[in-house]
């Protein structure tokens, strides 16, 4: 399936990261959210929802992931913008990074993700000015 890139980046743009500071070089919650939702071809309530389907069960945890490594966000921080358990997102992201070493397209395919988030970021960023 092809993916759309720029419906990930169409949200509005925040001036403000999630806990109302100013915007840094680490991505936001809901950037993180709508760019993982994006790639993996669900919706947003889709990826914060209770499915146990597999797929977006995987989906969810690839964003919890994401968002673990690429913020400095603790468990249960993102356990609540996810609405799980501390517990459940360590055992999500120790399962994302056991999949990325037994499977190197998944592991090429996480790491493209993060560089196109970081980038995306970065850009968006770039082209206000920050508040003081």
């Amino acid at each position: 399936r092809r993916l759309i890139w720029d419906d990930a980046f169409a949200m509005p743009t925040p001036k403000a990261d999630d806990d109302g500071l100013p915007l840094s070089i680490t991505p936001s919650l809901r950037f993180i959210e709508a760019a993982c939702a994006a790639w993996s071809g669900m919706t947003v309530d889709d990826m914060k929802g209770n499915s146990r389907r597999l797929g977006v069960a995987n989906a969810r945890q690839t964003m919890v992931w994401v968002a673990r490594t690429m913020t400095p966000k603790s468990a249960p921080e993102i356990g609540e913008w996810v609405g799980q358990d501390h517990s459940t997102i360590l055992h999500s992201v120790a399962k994302v990074r056991k999949d990325r070493e037994a499977n190197p397209v998944f592991c090429a395919a996480t790491d493209l993700l993060t560089r196109r988030i970081h980038a995306a970021w970065r850009d968006m960023t770039a082209q206000r000015t920050l508040p003081r």
